[in-house]
């Protein structure tokens, strides 16, 4: 499988190809579950996948989209610090994946500077997009926030 070629070295490309498990979820279907220990770190090849936080009453707040050539940033943080899921991961639509032991994690980010700058990347865009979120709740009316919903989950299913 050709996961972000453009962007990972050939050797690391031969990595993920050997040692990463490709799974495929049906829309709906929960790949993460809040509290779940991790053992693979996911990178999306195809789909969309719904990342949220639930409170204590069981409501939930989506914190991003993850499409195509994407990773969890919130499951990177976990895998690294040896914690459980605090996030539940949905296929918003059909969608693809490919699991990489979490012991390379570590090992790759040293390895290649592909993987790390991967690493970094996705870090710094899912912080961006949950302070997004944090602005919109603090900031907009409800129907302004209800807009910015559906127009990023048309944008979601429109990349599958």
């Amino acid at each position: 499988m050709q996961l972000n070629s453009f962007l990972f070295e050939s050797g690391l490309q031969t990595e993920i190809d050997m040692l990463g498990v490709v799974k495929q979820f049906e829309k709906d279907r929960v790949i993460m579950e809040i509290g779940a220990h991790i053992k693979s770190v996911p990178l999306i090849l195809n789909g969309s996948v719904k990342v949220v936080r639930e409170d204590e009453k069981g409501h939930e707040l989506v914190l991003y989209y993850l499409e195509s050539g994407d990773t969890c940033a919130v499951t990177l943080s976990c895998c690294m610090r040896g914690q459980t899921s605090g996030i539940r991961a949905i296929a918003e639509t059909d969608a693809q994946m490919v699991f990489i032991p979490l012991e390379k994690m570590e090992e790759w980010v040293v390895k290649y500077k592909s993987w790390r700058s991967f690493v970094f990347e996705s870090y710094e865009l899912r912080m961006h997009e949950m302070m997004e979120t944090i602005d919109a709740l603090a900031f907009l009316k409800l129907d302004e926030r209800l807009l910015k919903y559906l127009r990023e989950k048309a944008i979601a299913l429109k990349e599958t």
